[in-house]
């Protein structure tokens, strides 16, 4: 096989059947090394997942606070900086699935192409064609940064204001993100990151902000900006909660990637996941 090389950053807090979702990983994404951060609840036991499959124990950071799931997935992201070569890192929820081939090739082509391109996702376009709104991220951004949350997050709040002070410097506009189910991070972001101690934040474990405008945040402190690959024509399809449309359209539609896959009108997540599994194929990395 041939192709891109990648790896597939995971949560899992055992909610969701995330050897299904590691299955679509492998069956349209056969050079990925999925990377798996384990986050039930202690006490913690190892498991296997397969081959190509590694699982890192979950760290003591906060369950219920989504800084704590960032400095969760910046922990993977460390692992893999440290452990593999790869092309591309694709972040996925583990209610999202993989759901058709050449995701892998797409990215890659994209982080070529666009040498500034830190992170691919939905980003100023939804699955809807609707244009997505960041004024509730901006709001949570600036209280948080500001007097309020250095009063009721008096840890978190400095370290945060650094990283928007850097991330301002590069164009950052208040509250931009990716949406978080599904998205593709450039390595050589991720490894600058590293470089400036952003993968290694523990302060920023309490925040109140969603980790993906975390992660939008990083990525323009670090010199980098954030593209679409979720508009209404695009190859991924998400929505915060539930399908964006059905699983036949989806497929229909050629998308490659979707979330979430717990619930589509009245459809459970075992029949949604049953459906994407039947009409699971082949690989086109060959």
């Amino acid at each position: 096989m041939s192709g891109p090389k990648g790896a597939v950053v995971i949560p899992d807090s055992g909610r969701d059947d995330i050897v299904d979702t590691i299955a679509s990983v492998r069956a349209y994404l056969p050079l990925a090394t999925v990377v798996v951060v384990d986050d039930r609840p202690p006490p913690w036991r190892p498991r296997s997942l397969g081959p190509t499959c590694v699982v890192l124990p979950s760290l003591p950071y906060p369950r219920n606070a989504y800084g704590g799931l960032w400095s969760k997935e910046c922990y993977a992201f460390r692992w893999v900086l440290a452990n593999l070569a790869v092309d591309y890192v694709l972040r996925l929820d583990s209610d999202a699935l993989v759901t058709g081939p050449g995701l892998d090739r797409l990215v890659a082509e994209r982080f070529a192409k666009e040498p500034t391109l830190g992170v691919l996702g939905a980003y100023r376009w939804g699955a809807d064609g609707g244009k997505r709104d960041f004024g509730p991220a901006a709001r949570a951004v600036s209280s948080e940064a500001g007097l309020p949350g250095l009063v009721l997050r008096p840890t978190c709040s400095p370290a945060l204001r650094r990283l928007l002070v850097a991330a301002r410097s590069n164009g950052y506009e208040l509250g931009e993100h990716t949406l978080g189910a599904v998205n593709a991070l450039r390595p050589g972001m991720l490894a600058r990151c590293q470089e400036m101690g952003w993968l290694d934040m523990p302060a920023l474990a309490g925040s109140k902000l969603g980790e993906d405008w975390l992660v939008g945040m990083m990525a323009r402190a670090a010199g980098y900006t954030l593209g679409d690959i979720g508009g209404p024509d695009g190859p991924i399809a998400v929505a915060w909660k539930g399908l964006p449309a059905s699983p036949e359209e989806l497929l229909g539609r050629g998308v490659l990637a979707t979330h979430s896959v717990r619930a589509w009108k009245g459809r459970s997540e075992a029949e949604i996941r049953r459906y994407f599994a039947e009409n699971r194929g082949g690989s086109s990395s060959q």
